[in-house]
């Protein structure tokens, strides 16, 4: 007997034999227990290739993942002063604090602060982790005369998560404007939709300014708050989204900014199209809510003539480059050809340089850039997810619509 042999004996002997589903229970029901094993794994894998989603957190993480990422920035100061933080913004952040501590004990909130550097040094002792923006509408839009430093929603996301590109990839991304804030038991409320769902977003309340006495007092704040939240104005704009890391990497929101629309109604047509059980959570008191009418930070943003030339010069760049139209085209034809293209993308009112801007690359993101089965594929899908782009993706409900036509 050679020693493989030996060996083998020996592993024999330690271990019984296995024996099969006969020696246990008769032929009918071990029929049975197969057909119902195989059925089970069949199920487990047609869901699973069909969602790419799993409600169960991570063996590394014992609790679910949720970074909760937002553009913060200071106000400039007078000369010799220093930058102050926005009350909006400050009420903002108490309510993510006292949101924090009511949260369900098995959600690991990571709350980020995107900032551009040079408000750094103001908004140091802010309860996040901060991380820089590097491109703003200011330095990619420097023919605007009243310019204003806005990110660009891409840039906020990829900043977010780039710690988690050497994770294990299972979180949810929170996006919210610096203005939305969290009312007292948000993250426990949302709970129940992470376990089922691929991607939400949540409508907002508002509460009348008139309302609320300004304090430096967050507890106080938020109590004023609480009492108006029964007789807010319900809001139909996008501007909290909550996206799994595994819907997150099918989308790609190119030079979108925040601050004008259409980022918003961009965001969550294209998750209805890519995210499993994504729902819209219309307002209610245990959403969301901004103090005051945020309209009201658009006024003065009318076109000067100055933004009319240089704009339509920086679109006809645009549209060059996106070979939509060639350099001979004629001032009138371009004129045509812009009306078109803007069409292209209907949601939110043109009413400044800024929301046309968006506008502008709203539209260049549905060109349809390729092809499958048929299908035409617009810019926003990611590369190699264009089977997520499911039904029909110029269908009503999303106009995905080819601007080269």
């Amino acid at each position: 007997m050679n020693r493989n042999s030996a060996a083998n004996d020996k592993i024999s002997a330690m271990n019984p034999p296995r024996m099969s589903l006969s020696h246990w229970c008769s032929p009918t029901v071990a029929m049975i227990l197969l057909v119902s094993t195989v059925v089970n794994v069949s199920l487990v894998v047609y869901f699973g290739a069909r969602n790419h989603f799993s409600s169960v957190p991570s063996a590394r993480h014992n609790k679910l993942r949720l970074i909760h990422a937002m553009n913060v920035y200071s106000i400039p100061g007078k000369p010799g002063e220093d930058n102050t933080f926005p009350f909006q913004q400050w009420s903002t952040v108490e309510s993510i604090k006292r949101a924090r501590q009511y949260a369900p004990q098995d959600l690991d909130i990571d709350f980020v602060c995107a900032l551009f550097e040079s408000d750094r040094d103001a908004l140091s002792g802010l309860p996040c982790r901060m991380v820089n923006l590097t491109r703003s509408t200011k330095t990619e839009y420097p023919f605007i005369k009243k310019s204003k430093e806005l990110p660009f929603i891409q840039d906020i996301i990829d900043a977010a998560v780039a710690q988690d590109k050497d994770g294990d990839g299972e979180f949810f991304l929170m996006l919210t404007n610096s203005d939305i804030g969290l009312t007292k038991y948000f993250y426990r409320n949302i709970m129940p939709h992470l376990k089922i769902r691929e991607a939400m977003s949540i409508n907002r309340l508002v509460v009348e300014a008139e309302r609320i006495h300004i304090t430096d007092d967050g507890g106080s704040l938020l109590s004023q708050v609480d009492s108006a939240l029964d007789s807010a104005e319900k809001h139909g704009g996008y501007d909290c989204f909550i996206v799994h890391s595994s819907a997150l990497q099918r989308i790609w929101l190119g030079d979108m900014f925040a601050g004008y629309p259409p980022w918003g109604t961009v965001m969550h047509r294209l998750l209805m199209l890519t995210a499993a059980n994504y729902t819209n959570i219309k307002a209610n008191v245990n959403g969301t809510f901004h103090i005051g009418d945020d309209r009201s930070h658009w006024k003065g943003d009318d076109w000067s003539t100055d933004d009319i030339a240089s704009y339509f010069e920086f679109e006809k760049i645009m549209l060059m480059d996106q070979q939509i139209m060639s350099p001979n085209t004629s001032s009138l034809t371009l004129q045509n050809l812009s009306t078109v293209v803007l069409k292209k993308c209907p949601w939110g009112k043109v009413n400044n340089v800024y929301s046309r801007i968006n506008k502008l690359n709203c539209a260049i993101g549905l060109q349809h850039t390729r092809f499958r089965k048929n299908r035409a594929i617009p810019a926003f899908i990611q590369p190699g997810f264009e089977a997520y782009c499911k039904d029909a993706c110029n269908m009503e409900t999303v106009s995905w619509v080819n601007i080269n036509k």
